[in-house]
């Protein structure tokens, strides 16, 4: 652990960069193999090639070094994003074969999970997490082929549970299977998984016996706030490494005050608290992995703990991380159990729902009792706290507290007496569910990470929004109203108040969806009709081409022997020998009296006009029958396309000297390089802005000069229109309204950098920069292009530290717009693409002509590479 930080190989220093324990003078900790290093190497040998591995630990350029960590950072990301994923599919399907009693862990003593188009390299960490949450031996598995005919999975258990002998039971009926007493991996033919299930179970009811089926956490000694400081954390780190058979010291503390909680992390997974004892002023931070969901805990609390060091800008603290709480009611008994204990984490609430929207404002969590550890195996753990001795704690489940979405108190709970909400429109009234199909066209969006479903529709002149989950609730609200209604799958309405901020901005996010749809099918109309247009003049175009060909035909050969219906046969002969005989044949007779005035045959080219009636008139005059050719520009009809076409040609012609790729060229390659998806989310002047700099770059010269190089830095203009801009406005709102002095001032600082250099530091801790030497350099480098940069010693527009980036986090996390989408999934990527963009922007009399393409490169893409632009918008 001492050496790693001095390690002489490139890879393992490019890995504790990007992992951000950069610190040479002070030694790894076993926590930062496990949680830091270790799943990053870990992650590409479950979803990616161990190639990108063995690359980063055997290559000797410091390059390729960097580029293999930063592969591992962002597969590591992925895996991450596929585990909550797949765990949240996972928990849902359990839950809902929980509700049908199809599955009952007290009966099966075992989980079987088998859900298609699951990545096999995660479900084993899924399977860990089931175990955690359910307390059961969990077998958890996927397809492996398209025609589902063979599973392939992995299991882990309980203490008491030995997977391995579990396989071994079934041994007939698996394909392959390994492992050890606590984890293991298996095959089978699909058209077993019933007998597996079966054998699997009753393996389990002859091992375990129920009271076993309870996730319980083992403590070591109470303690008090007062006690924990740098020197017992000391004390402690003398037993490090600890792992298995020699676990990290657990404490608990009774009665312990929420003082402030928050939810943190990218995906809002994780607690962070203020916690401080009930009869004195000691207070100090804990952090709770995963329990995101549980937001917010009870006001007073009985925790268990383990210890952890946080260090951040030179300053060490000694901080809590919670591994189980109750409820501090029976807080005076519970500060006599002064002997080893075993305490429960809160029992999860009942599988996915809305967002907050099943859970009260109190966010109470079960009642929990306690059974004594030596008879753990026979003894029902259904006692209440008793007055003294050790205890195991077990939970008393109370489902309905975690689904009814009012506060604690039960006079709370019920609907408010208002007489405008107090009655629920029914969910299948003509209200909600009698409107035409076409009407309640549903808009797909994503909220938190879950898919949702809304729709709007008019009845009585009154706005209704109706958002749906995949678990089938509902939430209707009437607009205008701050009220709205939960409909839990086969369950009355229930009321929630669109003025949390849970319900807010899930209402907000539908509406937002909904406009957003109405808008692209407007789009869409409004397309079909222009190319209509198009169709339309395109026929009227070669109607024009048609007319002219027929004027032009008398003038370049002899006139046909049989004259057309419209011209006056008489005037169609060719000869004046035979001026009457001619027309006789013809079978119009009514023109027959009008060729009596033939005595003129010489101007027989005179009726070439004669195809257009109205002009006809102004040609007719006999006297002047040769400047016949001149009345040919005259014809109406030739007069829109050549307007049309010195329109076209005005319009197309470059502004400034932009060579053989004018403006309109230009747009359209950037229309076509982003898409219109993408195009159409721009602004006017965004999209002129990138026109004039593809323009640009299409003819400029290495390197670029000045006053070009100021247009192709209209790329950066874009970006900071379209992402800096509304992410500062917004932001400085939101902080005004929640009344958060902190992040009112980090907007301000924020507003007045008023440059995208300030973001990347907000977003990560490490980031790929371009190096000193690169930005100097008047050729691309083939090395040394790109170097690690950290947050705390990068030079910022103003201070920095991670309670900035909490709070950006929590504004992105609730902000309903593309830019958060992407600034909260991208994480290092996004902030090392606007660390690069920034220090391309800072060019000043001259730009070489790399980096002028480069910075198209990272605005707009390059072959399969996206650029910033689709990724928000695309």
């Amino acid at each position: 652990l001492g050496l790693l930080p001095r390690s002489r190989l490139f890879g393992i220093q490019a890995l504790i960069q990007v992992a951000g324990l950069a610190d040479q003078s002070k030694p790894l900790k076993p926590e930062h193999i496990g949680f830091r290093l270790g799943p990053r190497i870990n992650a590409v040998g479950r979803i990616s090639e161990p190639q990108i591995v063995i690359d980063l630990l055997t290559t000797d350029d410091v390059g390729v070094a960097l580029e293999r960590a930063m592969q591992c950072e962002q597969i590591n990301a992925t895996r991450q994003d596929l585990c909550q994923s797949i765990e949240q599919e996972a928990v849902a399907w359990c839950e809902q074969q929980r509700a049908t009693e199809t599955i009952d862990i007290e009966r099966d003593r075992v989980l079987v999970v088998i859900q298609p188009n699951w990545h096999h390299g995660v479900i084993g960490i899924v399977a860990s997490r089931l175990v955690e949450r359910y307390g059961v031996p969990v077998f958890i598995g996927t397809y492996e082929d398209d025609e589902q005919k063979v599973i392939r999975g992995s299991a882990r258990g309980i203490p008491e549970f030995d997977v391995f002998a579990a396989l071994q039971a079934c041994h007939d009926l698996m394909e392959k299977f390994g492992g050890h007493r606590a984890a293991g991996g298996f095959s089978f033919l699909a058209k077993h998984l019933r007998q597996v299930t079966s054998r699997l179970s009753h393996y389990a009811c002859q091992t375990l016996t129920v009271d076993l089926l309870k996730p319980l956490v083992k403590i070591d000694s109470l303690a008090r706030l007062g006690d924990v400081n740098q020197g017992l954390f000391d004390q402690i780190d003398h037993l490090h490494p600890c792992g298995i058979e020699n676990p990290d010291p657990v404490f608990w503390t009774p009665n312990l005050r929420v003082l402030e909680q928050q939810t943190v992390g990218r995906n809002r997974d994780h607690l962070k608290l203020l916690l401080g004892e009930a009869d004195s002023d000691v207070t100090i931070k804990a952090i709770a992995w995963r329990w995101g969901e549980y937001y917010p805990l009870p006001g007073h609390l009985d925790a268990a703990y383990k210890l952890k060091q946080n260090e951040w800008q030179g300053t060490t603290t000694v901080e809590l991380e919670l591994v189980g709480v109750r409820s501090a009611e029976n807080s005076a008994q519970a500060k006599s159990l002064a002997t080893p204990a075993a305490v429960q984490p809160p029992a999860r609430p009942a599988g996915p729902s809305l967002p907050k929207l099943a859970t009260g404002a109190s966010g109470i969590i079960p009642r929990l009792g306690v059974s004594e550890p030596e008879v753990r195996a026979t003894e029902p753990a259904a006692v209440e706290l008793p007055a003294e001795g050790p205890s195991h704690i077990v939970p008393q489940p109370e489902p309905a507290s975690l689904v009814a979405p009012a506060p604690v108190p039960a006079t709370t709970a019920a609907p408010r007496p208002e007489p405008a909400i107090a009655t629920p429109p029914a969910i299948n009234s003509p209200a909600v569910d009698s409107q035409p199909q076409a009407s309640r066209e549903e808009a797909e969006f994503t909220y938190s990470n879950r898919r949702y479903s809304a729709s709007t529709h008019t009845a009585s002149g009154t706005a209704t929004l109706t958002i749906s989950n995949p678990e089938g609730q509902r939430l209707v609200v009437s607009r205008g109203n701050q009220q709205g209604w939960l409909y839990p799958p086969g369950e009355s309405a229930k009321p929630v108040d669109l003025s949390e901020p849970h319900y807010g901005n899930l209402v907000r996010a539908g509406a937002a969806a909904v406009e957003l749809l109405q808008l692209s099918q407007r789009l869409a109309e409004a397309e079909a009709r222009l190319a209509a247009q198009d169709a339309q003049l395109a026929q009227q175009d070669a109607l024009i081409k048609a007319l002219e060909a027929e004027r032009a035909a008398p003038i370049a050969a002899p006139p046909a022997a049989s004259p057309s219906p419209s011209v006056p046969s008489p005037k169609a002969t060719t000869t004046p020998k035979e001026p009457v005989p001619q027309p006789e044949p013809v079978s119009q007779p009514e023109p027959i009296p009008q060729p009596e005035p033939v005595p003129q045959p010489e101007p027989i080219p005179q009726p070439e006009p004669v195809p257009q009636p109205e002009p006809v008139p102004q040609p007719e005059p006999v006297p002047q029958p040769e400047p016949v050719p001149q009345p040919e520009p005259a014809p109406p009809p030739s007069l829109p396309q050549a307007a049309r076409q010195t329109t076209r040609t005005a319009e197309a012609a470059p502004k400034g000297v932009l060579g053989k790729l004018d403006l309109e060229q230009a747009k359209h390659h950037v229309r076509q390089a982003v898409s219109d998806k993408v195009w159409f989310c721009l602004s006017l002047d965004s999209q002129t802005d990138l026109a004039a700099a593809l323009a640009h770059l299409a003819i400029a010269s290495n390197p670029i000069p000045a006053p070009d190089a100021a247009t192709v830095a209209g790329l950066v203009t874009v970006l900071e229109r379209e992402l800096l801009q509304p992410l500062l406005t917004d932001f400085a709102h939101y902080g005004e309204e929640s009344g958060d002095r902190d992040m009112v001032a980090l907007a301000s600082d924020l507003a007045q950098a008023g440059s995208l250099r300030a973001l990347p530091p907000l977003l990560s801790e490490t980031w790929r920069s371009l190096t000193a030497k690169a930005l100097t350099a008047a050729a691309k480098p083939r090395k040394g292009l790109h170097q690690t940069a950290h947050a705390d010693t990068s030079d910022t527009p103003f201070p920095i530290d991670d309670s900035h980036r909490v709070m950006l986090d929590e504004f992105l996390q609730g902000w309903d717009h593309p830019i958060a989408r992407w600034l909260t999934g991208g994480g290092a990527e996004a902030a090392s693409d606007l660390a690069q963009v920034a220090q391309l922007q800072t060019a000043s009399e001259s730009l070489p002509l790399w980096q002028g393409q480069m910075l198209q490169q990272l605005v707009l893409g390059h072959r399969q590479k996206k650029g910033i632009l689709q990724k928000i918008f695309g």
